[in-house]
């Protein structure tokens, strides 16, 4: 079965009928006991009767009595001759060693009680196998009887004195019995019937019951006899228990696997997502689980080798066409050397700028395969965000354009102007974001520095046309052209936004863009002050995941 929900299926369903069966058997076997207890103490009490009728009785009167008893309990109570027993051996060993010999009978549902009679070629047979409601009242009637036949036994307010202790026979008090009866059942006990009452006035399915009958003006009770209840709440609640610990034991060791197996597969996926191009899932199974590993390996080794071959392309490209150019600045400067006509050198300045910008793409380009090929390695410090800030003004405001720089520092107080980062790679960050806002701006550009609880924030904002809202997830896509009419004096390659976005990504923050107060477009950088903060939101980010 290589399908994992069907093996768990399975699992829990063979769980399940394991479960049921113990249950089923367990249940049988304990009722057989409990039920067996049960019958034995009823037989016990006819058994001790018939011993004491015997020893008392001439034969004519006991066989009379052995009848009579037979006749009320519905022939549960026979004489038959051995040949006629149908016991094992070792019953029957036990029968004529100790003269009497309970058996319990699982198939027939019953109780027998076989007893000798000395001097006899017959043997006693007591059956109990009917519900107790229905033999018990009749059971109650020959004791009752017996003891009106020995009239010598005493019987006090407490338990019965001079005869066998089993009997359980007291005299109740007759007003707490009435009591306890509605008017059929009084008047049944006053005709001389017995009756069952429940003397400690509880209801439950476990409340003891007495059998009372009255002669004359006085009460006999015999009992408690507590109903058999073949599933008592003691045992129903140990079951439940015990299935549900081992359903849950398991359910736990079906599903342990793949819960391991994904959480290999998350921290795979995890490192992947960080830049670990190495990182693979070792999980050697043929179900599903195996199959997806083996995919999340294969795609790993794919986009490895993807990367691979972008990052060989993009360097081979770059640093090719560094060469050319290098060669057309010189013959470039050679050309102005030689030549001193206006107009060639109108058209050589004109070059020059185009091989600038040039540079300028392949510098890109560059940095930003940096950035996407893996985690850059980051030489991080504490870095004062303020005057990064002021130099990138200053840079941008040597280029000799007429835009107004205007720069909110954050509050030297607690240093809360200091971040820790890549020096480096947040310059080029806020240089990019300035040198975007000033290709737009109409007058002014807002630089604002700030830090909010653990996380340092830059905003660049300018009183430009702005950036409408449905395009403000495209902004940062490398290459990406949000005005076809962009030309060279406006335009740019479409990366350094996108440099910005890994910038911030790397440093475990975030690049957003929004309506600025200006008018303008409004593009933010924000990230934790501290790598300590980082560490602690990627592992509470991948505890959420």
């Amino acid at each position: 079965m290589n399908s994992l929900f069907v093996r768990i299926y399975w699992g829990m369903l063979v769980a399940a009928l394991v479960v049921v069966s113990v249950a089923v058997i367990t249940f049988q076997h304990v009722n057989t006991l409990r039920y067996q207890e049960f019958r034995d103490t009823h037989i016990a009490v006819l058994m001790d009767l018939a011993e004491t009728q015997l020893n008392t009785l001439p034969n004519d009167d006991f066989f009379k009595w052995i009848g009579d008893v037979s006749r009320r309990l519905n022939g549960q109570l026979s004489m038959l001759e051995e040949e006629k027993l149908k016991i094992t051996p070792g019953a029957m060993q036990k029968l004529k060693k100790d003269g009497r010999v309970v058996v319990f009978e699982p198939r027939l549902d019953q109780v027998s009680a076989y007893m000798s009679l000395p001097g006899h070629p017959f043997y006693i047979r007591i059956i109990l196998g009917v519900g107790s409601k229905e033999y018990l009242p009749s059971l109650a009637t020959i004791i009752f009887d017996f003891l009106d036949d020995y009239k010598h036994v005493q019987i006090s307010s407490g338990k019965l004195d001079g005869a066998n202790s089993k009997l359980e026979v007291f005299r109740p008090d007759l007003d707490e019995v009435m009591s306890k009866l509605g008017e059929l059942q009084q008047v049944y006990l006053q005709r001389g019937y017995v009756v069952a009452v429940e003397l400690d006035g509880q209801s439950d399915s476990q409340t003891p019951v007495y059998y009372v009958r009255q002669n004359q003006n006085q009460l006999l009770a015999w009992g408690p006899v507590v109903p058999f209840d073949p599933y008592p709440g003691w045992l129903v609640f140990l079951f439940g228990s015990v299935s549900i610990i081992f359903i849950g034991c398991i359910g736990y060791f079906l599903v342990r696997p793949l819960e391991s197996g994904m959480k290999q597969m998350e921290s795979a996926i995890d490192q992947i997502r960080h830049g670990n191009l190495n990182a693979r899932v070792y999980i050697d199974t043929n179900d599903a689980i195996g199959d997806l590993a083996s995919t999340i390996n294969e795609m790993a080794e794919h986009i490895q080798r993807l990367i691979k071959s972008q990052r060989e392309m993009t360097n081979a490209v770059s640093h090719e066409l560094r060469t050319p150019v290098a060669r057309i600045r010189f013959g470039l400067q050679i050309i102005q050397d030689f030549v001193d006509t206006p107009s060639v050198d109108d058209q050589c300045n004109k070059i020059d700028g185009d091989i600038e910008e040039l540079e300028k793409l392949i510098d890109e380009i560059l940095t930003y395969a940096t950035l996407e090929e893996g985690r850059p390695a980051l030489d991080l410090d504490m870095i004062d965000i303020n005057a990064i800030a002021n130099e990138v003004r200053q840079q941008s405001l040597n280029q000799g354009h007429k835009i107004k720089i205007n720069v909110t520092e954050a509050p030297t107080e607690d240093d809360l102007n200091m971040a820790e980062c890549e020096r480096r790679y947040i310059h080029r960050a806020v240089q990019n974001l300035v040198n975007n806002a000033v290709k737009y701006a109409v007058s002014e550009v807002r630089v604002t520095c700030s830090c909010e609880g653990g996380m340092f924030r830059v905003d660049v904002e300018d009183d430009g046309p702005g950036i409408p809202q449905d395009q403000w997830e495209n902004v940062f896509t490398p290459f990406a052209r949000l005005d076809s009419s962009r030309n060279r004096s406006t335009g740019g390659y479409g990366l350094g936004l996108s440099i910005v976005k890994s910038i911030a990504y790397w440093h475990g923050g975030v690049a957003a863009v929004y309506f600025g107060e200006l008018g303008g477009a409004k593009f933010t950088i924000l990230w934790p002050r501290s790598q300590n903060i980082r560490k602690t939101l990627e592992i509470e980010n991948s505890h959420m995941s």
